[in-house]
């Protein structure tokens, strides 16, 4: 090329490549080789176009280096002519690895699967790839110990949710020395859900439940994870009728619930409102689903009430949505009630919560009666939730006539005031009634010496008390009134 000084006429192609040394050494042809674009003697340089297959110079060259020569790939029936049937002589990902002949020299990995063809197609690279490893155009088909590159494909082959490269080769720096865990292994690490159009994870157990992970979370076919279905990884998860395979972890599942509730208080007067604070708590090793409460509130006579407000979720400490409790897991709920006087009237107010909830071991049902947080009682279970109001309210008006209701003067919680003393008198200052001990059992007849007959019938009227507690307190003073 050097000696070039007049311009080239031949015509020729020496290398077959396609483009005329002239094109290739002096592309203006004005004799001056300086403005040489490519070598006319490389039949690969540039190394962009179909060359002569008749030029042997050409068709014996692996131009892209995939071990397959230029005449291999465009005429692979060797008829000595371009059918268009072959591969393409510069794309080393294009070929067929029974027309390698010469070694690989590309050093592409054309699945992107981290091994490069020539360690897939050709581990010794002697141009012989009866020793193939693996399909190079198959990015699930490798072996990790052969991997140099980068992972680019992208697939997650086991259908575990975490693609190959994750599993394999976390920082992707072509060295698989930090595999965290098998990219053929739709189980491992088994901690999350995968692909449910994968065969290869839908068809596998992880979690030995006898369910396979596809019919776990598409129990009715339809292709769709419609969440409807059990937990592939939980082997407490399952419905039994969906076991299609052995069972494989035999593992002991216990549903349980318990539900605590708790009461505060705004005030003690009409109007004012008890707070209740709900706690549910799966105690068991199961998830638990359709969980609900029914609450029940009564005065302390058993007479029913109504919450101005019905339990309420609030939270629950691992997030799941209401009705929904892993195992540890603690929903809270909130109620109210507002006072009212039925309920000083009876003293206070009883409320107990019943939790019921399905187990996710093929929906065995559990439920809980409600404890009131206090261990301190005696007794660690099931005690219902009781607010005393109106402790030593005094109904002033009391109606002694028989009929069951309102039939003696009542003072609430007298009963927590043993050495308590009772005066009443009359308008005059006499003494008509006087008991040590009072326990709401004045009905209106006079036990006092200061009349004629200390079981005589009081008559309606307004009468004066004095209430002694007897724990030092100054007494009480008030009036009452007896209405016939």
């Amino acid at each position: 090329v050097a000696d070039i000084t007049v311009p080239i006429t031949s015509g020729a192609d020496c290398d077959g490549d396609g483009i005329t040394d002239q094109d290739e050494v002096d592309p203006d042809n004005d004799g001056d080789p300086s403005d040489q674009d490519s070598d006319p003697t490389d039949p690969c340089d540039p190394g962009t176009t179909t060359g002569d297959l008749s030029n042997p110079v050409w068709a014996d060259a692996d131009c892209d280096g995939d071990g397959v020569t230029n005449g291999d790939e465009i005429d692979p029936d060797n008829n000595g002519v371009d059918d268009g049937n072959g591969t393409d002589p510069t794309d080393p990902c294009d070929y067929d690895v029974a027309d390698i002949t010469v070694p690989i020299t590309s050093g592409v990995d054309c699945d992107g699967d981290g091994v490069t063809d020539q360690d897939e197609v050709d581990p010794n690279n002697d141009g012989d790839p009866s020793d193939q490893n693996s399909d190079p155009t198959d990015p699930c088909d490798y072996e990790v110990a052969d991997i140099t590159v980068p992972i680019t494909s992208g697939a997650d082959c086991d259908g575990d949710g975490i693609t190959d490269q994750e599993e394999v080769d976390p920082d992707n720096d072509g060295d698989p020395s930090d595999q965290d865990s098998d990219p053929t292994d739709p189980c491992d690490p088994g901690t999350t859900t995968g692909d449910l159009s994968n065969p290869v994870w839908a068809d596998a157990d992880c979690d030995g439940d006898g369910v396979t992970n596809g019919d776990e979370i598409d129990p009715d076919g339809d292709g769709v994870d419609d969440g409807n279905g059990t937990d592939p990884n939980d082997p407490c998860s399952y419905f039994e009728a969906d076991i299609t395979l052995p069972v494989t972890n035999p593992t002991a599942c216990n549903p349980s619930i318990e539900v605590t509730k708790t009461a505060t208080l705004s005030g003690n007067n009409i109007g004012d409102e008890i707070i209740y604070t709900i706690t549910v708590e799966n105690t068991g090793n199961v998830t638990l689903t359709d969980v609900e409460l029914d609450d029940m509130i009564t005065d302390q006579t058993g007479s029913a009430l109504e919450l101005a407000m019905l339990p309420e979720f609030q939270d629950a400490t691992f997030n799941s949505p209401e009705g929904t409790l892993l195992p540890n897991e603690v929903a809270t709920y909130l109620a109210t009630f507002v006072i009212n006087q039925q309920a000083i009237t009876a003293g206070g107010v009883s409320n107990t919560v019943i939790a019921s909830a399905f187990g996710t071991n093929d929906l065995e049902p559990v439920q809980d009666v409600s404890d009131d947080g206090d261990d301190l009682d005696g007794n660690i279970e099931d005690d219902p939730t009781e607010t005393p109001l109106g402790c030593l309210t005094i109904f002033n008006l009391f109606s002694p006539n028989g009929d069951g209701v309102n039939d003696t003067f009542v003072i609430n919680c007298i009963e927590d005031y043993p050495n308590n003393t009772l005066e009443i008198y009359n308008r005059w200052g006499n003494i008509v009634y006087r008991k040590k001990g009072y326990n709401n059992e004045f009905d209106g007849y006079s036990n006092g010496r200061a009349i004629l007959s200390s079981s005589e019938k009081l008559p309606e009227a307004t009468y004066y008390y004095v209430l002694d507690l007897g724990d030092g307190s100054e007494a009480k003073v008030g009036w009452l009134y007896i209405n016939r």
